[in-house]
């Protein structure tokens, strides 16, 4: 049964667009009410302090979102699994790399995010998560921002760093951040 919620308070990062096009592409939206948890819809953990430093290069990691998918944009949420790339790797292949970001490629070589993945339409922005999974436990590690062409299979794809933008997080929501 799809659950549908509209937000009531979308919160855009300050510095968006000013003056790089991708930095600071994160905003926090709060939803009018709570979706129900259940073995598809549950919470998830954000990144440590400690994580800033991290790289996710060789990772295996999970993106999701309403992105083109060959055919249309689809009405119900879909998931691609990807390899995390390393900071370098990303900056010779994309012009907009900045530290606020992490990058990652289609792990199967067939299946990337897209269009619609990073913007959910032109007048808001709203990226789709990107997840590792360690022990079990699912972190919140990037925000859908760019991908490399507009073909989207086993291109570059942009997300920005949840983890550099902790203590803004942390302002807005009053969410405590873990070291």
């Amino acid at each position: 049964m799809p659950i549908f919620r509209n937000a009531i308070t979308v919160i855009i990062h300050p510095s968006f667009q000013n003056p790089n096009p991708v930095a600071n592409d994160i905003s926090l939206s709060r939803l009018i009410s709570p979706v129900p948890l259940s073995i598809a819809v549950n919470v998830i953990q954000l990144p440590s302090r400690s994580d800033s430093t991290r790289s996710f290069a060789g990772h295996l990691l999970t993106a999701s979102g309403f992105g083109w998918n060959l055919y249309e944009y689809p009405r119900y949420l879909h998931f691609t699994h990807l390899v995390g790339i390393s900071d370098a790797t990303c900056a010779h292949h994309h012009w907009v790399f900045l530290n606020t970001m992490i990058c990652a490629v289609g792990a199967n070589h067939a299946s990337s995010t897209c269009g619609g993945d990073s913007v959910l339409n032109m007048l808001l922005n709203i990226g789709g998560p990107l997840v590792s999974t360690s022990g079990g436990i699912d972190t919140l590690i990037g925000v859908s921002t760019f991908t490399q062409t507009l073909q989207c299979v086993n291109d570059v794809q942009g997300f920005m760093r949840v983890d550099k933008y902790l203590d803004w997080i942390s302002f807005y929501t009053g969410i405590v951040i873990r070291n």
